[in-house]
């Protein structure tokens, strides 16, 4: 497959598993039958898969992997080699498609990235990311209320143990873990003339948004503030801020995120930066104010901050523009 505008997760997935780093990977005559079986089960590809094809092994692996299925030992193995390289692909083709300017891609592959590390489908609960938790505890915890990770750490004690119905030391992995889930503040300016400003929790709840001038062609600075909420008095917390914690990616990793500003309604990406973030940061984002737009029209923009870790964190930021002639 090509990589073009229109490139989803599972393209991309398919991208991903075609790359010549995994043509190395072992083809065993007598795991044929154990492929076909995880295909049939939850991929479907076509009847008329090779699986003596590295690109094959690689994507069947992968699926299994996000559907958390039980494999034997030796595709266990594999599978740790397609996930070292994976996170790496990804972030390459996040690179190949912002040079495109081409912004549903490079969402859709920041989301697989997310994906990849956790063991998840984007249709999964961001609870099932918590150690221990299945669906039937997600179950629990929605039905006492509790639909994300920070909803966990809100519940009353009583509650959350009858909703988890864990050990002692599961309860322990499932508060290191929602107590290192990023919890994160953002604030932006931009360098723009602001034209209405549509401030307050009642401008909020109404979905209106800030509106600045900008000359077309113009080169626009937006500073980003991004803050990470820990405990100060928590040495090991504020210690440990940035390292991923993944029951499903076995090898050690520091959080990444990207800022991208992009234009929905056109798929286009204007401007990318990735950063890696420990406690507190200030990043500067530029781009440029397209000619096309249209003199005088109101046009809707949007900063993403996106994890390349953690699903269910993400952010998403909309402003307007109008070009001035």
């Amino acid at each position: 497959n090509s990589i073009t505008e229109k490139t989803k997760i599972r393209g991309t997935l398919e991208i991903i598993c075609a790359s010549t780093e995994f043509s190395t990977l072992p083809l065993r005559h007598e795991e044929e039958m154990q492929l076909k079986q995880i295909n049939m089960s939850s991929i479907k590809m076509s009847q008329n898969t090779n699986y003596e094809d590295s690109s094959s092994k690689a994507l069947i692996l992968l699926h299994a992997h996000m559907s958390r299925q039980v494999l034997s030992t030796e595709l266990n193995g594999d599978l740790k080699v397609i996930l070292h390289d994976s996170v790496k692909l990804i972030q390459a083709f996040v690179d190949v498609v912002a040079s495109q300017s081409w912004l549903k891609p490079a969402l859709a592959a920041m989301e697989l990235s997310q994906m990849v590390v956790q063991g998840l489908w984007e249709k999964d609960s961001p609870l099932l990311q918590i150690p221990h938790f299945t669906n039937t505890i997600v179950d629990r915890v929605k039905k006492a209320g509790a639909e994300s990770v920070f909803d966990i750490l809100e519940m009353e004690d009583d509650i959350r143990e009858e909703a988890l119905q864990l050990s002692p030391g599961q309860m322990s992995d499932v508060a290191l873990f929602c107590n290192r889930y990023p919890n994160i503040d953002l604030n932006f300016e931009i360098n723009l003339e602001e034209v209405e400003t549509e401030a307050g929790a009642e401008a909020e709840a109404e979905g209106r948004i800030s509106t600045y001038n900008v000359v077309a062609g113009d080169v626009v600075t937006m500073t980003i503030a991004v803050q990470r909420e820990v405990d100060e008095d928590d040495d090991d917390e504020v210690a440990s801020a940035g390292i991923v914690i993944s029951s499903k990616y076995p090898y050690p990793k520091n959080e990444s995120w990207w800022l991208i500003i992009g234009d929905k309604s056109r798929n286009t990406l204007l401007s990318i930066k990735r950063i890696s973030l420990t406690l507190t940061g200030k990043y500067k984002i530029q781009f440029t104010a397209p000619e096309d737009f249209g003199i005088g029209i109101k046009h809707e923009l949007t900063l993403f901050f996106m994890s390349d870790s953690y699903l269910g964190c993400d952010q998403e930021y909309d402003f307007n523009v109008i070009c001035l002639d």
